[in-house]
């Protein structure tokens, strides 16, 4: 028992480490505040197709959770969209890092973005 306690400890010590080196490694540029994007909107271009403005973010479904949005990754759920309307959602993947602090970025589902497209963009590719 004192072994797996031990085994158990060093491991979480490892993952804390990992985890804490790798939201270091993060380009600050590539993101951007749920706050932000809450109180002001941000503007995307998406290659091809536009610009578009986020408007509101709710990582786990809870719009009172602060995130950081990585714009890479909902550039790319945009482009390989079909057709989208004037105003839509998204969702990319949530998770949290060493620190507590959650991040959208990458597929999945966890955190939905709300979006406006701006005068001009190509609804339909």
């Amino acid at each position: 028992m004192k072994h797996f306690l031990m085994l158990a400890s060093m491991l979480a010590v490892c993952s804390a480490i990992s985890t804490a080196a790798w939201s270091q490694d993060r380009p600050a540029a590539e993101y951007v505040s749920s706050k932000v994007i809450k109180e002001k909107g941000v503007k995307l271009e998406i290659p091809g197709r536009g610009n578009v403005t986020l408007r509101e973010v709710a990582p786990k479904d809870d719009p009172k959770l602060e995130c950081m949005v990585h714009l890479p990754s909902v550039a790319k759920t945009i482009s390989g969209m079909g057709r989208v309307n004037a105003a839509f959602t998204i969702r990319i993947k949530v998770h949290a890092s060493g620190n507590g602090t959650l991040y959208c970025e990458g597929q999945g589902s966890g955190c939905k973005i709300t979006i406006e497209t701006d005068e001009g963009f190509k609804a339909a590719l």
